[in-house]
This record gives C-alpha cells, structure tokens and sequence, in this order.
C-alpha cells in the first residue's frame, strides 16, 4: 500500500506544482479508496473514522478561519489518516508545514517569490510522506 499512496501523492504533487490545484474528482477517488481500505483491511474501526473526521473538520475549521491551507491539502492529510494512521498524519502534516516554512524562507531571501505567494503544499506532503514510511 505504501508503492500506491506515494505513486498518488507523486501524480497529485505533479498537477499541484503545474495547475496550483487538484481536480475534485480526483480527491473524490483517493478519499474512497482510502475510506474503504481503512473499513475493509481490518485494521481501523468505526471510532477511528470518526476521530479521523473530526480531525478532518478542525482542520476545515482552521482553514475557513485562516485561509492557510487548501481543501485538497486538508483532504490529502484525510487520506493519510485513514491509510496510515492519526499519528503518522500528524507527524507527516508537522513535518510538511516545516519543510515549506523552510524552503518558502529560502526562497523569499532569494527574492523568487513573494509574501503573499501561493505555494503547492503537496509535493511537501509528498516529501515528507516518504521521509516518514522510511524511517518510521
């Protein structure tokens, strides 16, 4: 399973980077598969789904508050919940939000791009996904 996800996040990293976007019905797929993996392979139950859920909606919550993040991104760290695990997304998502603050710091010094600059947040997801299945 750990081949298909990072096959995903490497294709949805590559649409992110070129379109600043990911296509809903695309989403739509992956949430499914990983919603049924996670019902079906018997390692998650009902009350981990919903605890992923009201992650997922606490996650929405900041974003509608701070506009900080995409719904793709939240929706990606959805998908690593129900196929990885709540605390290998909170690793995976702390891990990202620092490799971009890093990387989106060097930029800015460089003067490649500006403050308010959109940046795609999954290839870091992507990044720090296979950073995490490697040495976790």
């Amino acid at each position: 399973m750990n081949g298909i996800l990072m096959v995903v996040l490497f294709l949805l990293s590559i649409e992110d980077i070129r379109h600043k976007s990911v296509r809903l019905w695309e989403l739509i797929i992956c949430i499914g598969i990983a919603v049924s993996y996670s019902c079906f392979s018997g390692l998650y139950g009902l009350k981990y789904i919903v605890i992923s859920t009201l992650i997922f909606c606490v996650l929405l919550w900041v974003n509608a508050v701070t506009k900080c993040f995409g719904i793709a991104d939240i929706l990606i760290i959805f998908i690593l919940n129900c196929i990885k695990g709540i605390g290998f997304s909170i690793l995976v998502f702390g891990m990202a939000i620092t490799l971009a603050a890093v990387v989106n710091i060097f930029l800015y010094i460089k003067k490649k791009v500006q403050l308010k600059s959109t940046i795609p947040f999954i290839p870091y997801i992507g990044i720090c996904t296979l950073g995490a299945i490697i040495c976790v």
